[in-house]
């Protein structure tokens, strides 16, 4: 848990993950065109794209759809609602979970391995299996006008009475994240969950090979943290992959 306490204090860093679009728009919802950086931001900003990487979680989304139907009585009057199963897919639809993360650590004395730090949420697939659900437990889904969404704060609620259309849930066909540090990335490199704190939303990842041991990486740049914490007016650069583009800024 140390490394969770260290993350912990380094939260505003990390909102890197995905904050980067809200960068763009006012507060009006105007947009704002940032003006040219200096050869400084510019060095600043390579940096900060170096210890930044892009965590995927592949699953697999098996689905059924539900038909909804009234029975009429005798007399013309409309039963309750009753539903009728649909079966489910027999080939899944590939899905990827995208988020980003941050070196933290990465072969600089004792301790073996590479380390990156990333929000919770972004691996809640390998560390929370109900959140798959499964053919006995299935996820609902709802038409998006049965949705009531907000984007401050963010938040999705089911509008009364809505009734879901279709089921699905979620298998891993590997219970590792694939981290991509270049767009371009070739190989795959694979990242087992250390630890997590969904309260807190930040998880450690290390990189490690296919059967969980640690990979050593050599020459890879990371993220230090400081002794004090952000201030009013303090220049900040994000590096995030809002939407899945990967590696937007």
């Amino acid at each position: 848990m140390k490394y969770i306490r260290i993350a912990a204090y380094v939260l505003a860093v990390a909102a890197v993950l995905g904050a980067g679009l809200w960068g763009l728009i006012s507060g009006t919802g105007e947009s704002q065109i940032p003006p040219t950086p200096t050869s400084n931001e510019v060095t600043i900003q390579k940096w900060v794209r170096s210890v930044t990487v892009q965590v995927l979680i592949n699953m697999d989304k098996y689905t059924r759809p539900l038909t909804w139907y009234q029975e009429v009585t005798a007399t013309g009057e409309k039963g309750e609602w009753k539903v009728r199963y649909g079966d489910w897919s027999k080939d899944p639809e590939r899905v990827v979970v995208a988020g980003t993360g941050v070196i933290v650590y990465s072969l600089d004395g004792d301790l073996p391995g590479t380390y990156i730090l990333t929000n919770a949420h972004v691996v809640e697939p390998l560390v929370n299996k109900a959140s798959l659900g499964s053919r006995y437990a299935p996820l609902d889904l709802y038409d998006l006008k049965d949705l009531e969404i907000k984007d401050l704060p963010p938040s999705i609620k089911i509008k009364d009475g809505a009734r879901p259309i279709a089921q699905y849930y979620f298998t891993l066909p590997t219970e590792y994240a694939q981290i991509k540090h270049t767009e371009d990335q070739f190989y795959t490199v694979y990242a087992k969950v250390v630890d997590f704190d969904m309260a807190l939303d930040v998880a450690l990842l290390q990189v490690c090979t296919p059967q969980g041991q640690p990979a050593r990486v050599w020459g890879l740049p990371y993220a230090t943290f400081r002794d004090t914490g952000p201030f009013v007016g303090e220049s900040v650069w994000l590096c995030g992959a809002p939407l899945a583009i990967p590696f937007s800024y």
